[in-house]
Order: structure tokens, then sequence, then C-alpha cells
């Protein structure tokens, strides 16, 4: 794991601790919502049907930002609301 990586996992982890000291709920990373499809919500406190994810810079033309991407997102999400 490099520095940058490491400064990475250490801020999801304080989400997760914040979380849980200012709200008393259990917040899982990369929780696996769907029963067949790979699908995951970057965090998520399931006692409360809260899902958070975290889309990265808009800028940036990553994944999230081009249409197969954004497509694909919008199943995930549909699919996750309707269950």
């Amino acid at each position: 794991m490099n520095k940058s990586q490491h400064i990475q996992q250490q801020a999801q982890d304080l989400f997760c601790r914040m979380v849980k000291a200012t709200c008393g709920f259990s917040c899982i990373r990369e929780y696996k919502f769907h029963p067949t499809r790979k699908w995951r919500f970057d965090y998520c406190i399931p006692e409360r049907k809260i899902a958070i994810e975290v889309e990265g810079g808009a800028w940036i033309q990553g994944r999230h930002n081009r249409a197969e991407g954004f497509i694909g997102d919008m199943e995930k999400y549909n699919t996750a609301a309707s269950m």
C-alpha cells in the first residue's frame, strides 16, 4: 500500500468512526447489497437503509462520468431503491 492509499484508507475508516460516534449506527464500507450482482455501496448504514456513493471528480472523465458508467450507476441506484 502506497502513502496515498494509506491516507485514503485512514479517511474512510475515520468516516465510519464518525458516523458511529455521532449517530450510533454502524457504517459499513463496500457493502454488497444485491444477492446476485456484484454491486456494492461505497458506504452503507443498513439498519437505516442509507447508502452513500462517492462519485469522484466531475472534470476528470472517470468511469462515473462516461455514458456507459453513468447508465450502469443509474441501474444500480434504481435497483437499490426498488429493493
